[in-house]
């Protein structure tokens, strides 16, 4: 009777299907117990780690600021050397 019903097919689907069950139900203890370890987070606490990093942006964005000046003058720098060097008059041998 399985032969005629080719059976074999269906159980080779349930192995299949049985496989991956038990997949899912290692990599879901596996995330349980992740999730078991990780601390709980007040609001407070929330709330301070993003007044941090509002604080930490507006550093970054000054001194962002303060390097882009600094270039500029350096720029502004080199171009005086060079002008000062060609104004200067050249040595005759």
């Amino acid at each position: 009777m399985a032969r005629i019903v080719d059976l074999e097919r269906y159980q080779k689907l349930h192995a299949a299907a049985d496989e991956k069950r038990k997949e899912g139900k290692l990599a879901l203890e596996l995330l349980s117990s992740q999730i078991a370890g990780l601390k709980l987070v007040t609001d407070e606490e929330f709330a301070a780690a993003g007044a941090k990093i509002d604080e930490v942006e507006l550093c970054r964005t000054h001194s962002q600021a303060r390097i882009d000046r600094l270039q500029a003058i350096e720029l502004q720098s080199l171009r005086w050397v060079d002008a000062w060097a060609r104004s200067r008059p050249r040595a005759t041998s």
